[in-house]
């Protein structure tokens, strides 16, 4: 499954050479945007960050996804703010993946239609790129990998599913800290 998986990343790492759809890229110095090369560590935050989507839609199996003893599942600002700690074998369990805000339930899942899954290694997705510190306070400095899934044949950005993984700056495998929705008007 997970050889699956790395396969799928593979390609969407060499698609994404080829268009604006694929990770972000960093420029070399002195050299244009079409030479562009993707860190070796923004290519391990990505791999991760996919990997957790693909639990979240029940395609991975929990034990290959790496995660804190607990984790923070939080609201952006714009959607109250509202967060809960979550251990770790809790999140085993996809219904835990969830947070309420004013009495209505928040559920991390993505949507159930298919659609193409988007990436940004150091950003923060809500239609837009952004900086994560403009969606959650304290997050300066935190490696993190914005994610999103726009459903197929929609073109809206309101049918659009965010969540910016946050992983540990000190541990050397993406360890999964926080997880940051932003869709909350769904």
């Amino acid at each position: 499954m997970r050889v699956r998986y790395l396969a799928c990343f593979c390609l969407v790492i060499a698609v994404g050479a080829c268009t604006s759809r694929g990770p972000a890229t960093k420029e070399k110095s002195g050299s244009s945007p079409a030479a562009s090369v993707v860190s070796a560590e923004d290519r391990r935050l990505v791999l991760a960050a996919t990997e957790i989507v693909g639990f979240l839609q029940g395609k991975v199996p929990f034990d290959e996804i790496e995660t804190a003893p607990s984790v923070t599942l939080r609201l952006a600002k714009s959607g109250g703010g509202a967060s809960r700690e979550v251990p770790r074998d809790s999140l085993r369990d996809l219904q835990n993946w969830h947070v309420k805000e004013s009495g209505t339930d928040y559920s991390f899942l993505p949507p159930k239609e298919r659609g193409e899954l988007v990436t940004r290694p150091g950003k923060h997705l809500n239609c837009k790129e952004y900086d994560l510190a403009s969606a959650v306070e304290g997050s300066d400095g935190l490696p993190h990998v914005g994610t999103m899934i726009q459903p197929s044949g929609s073109d809206t950005c309101l049918r659009k599913w965010n969540v910016t993984f946050v992983f540990d700056p000190k541990v050397g495998t993406p360890t999964l800290i926080w997880a940051v929705y932003d869709q909350w008007e769904w």
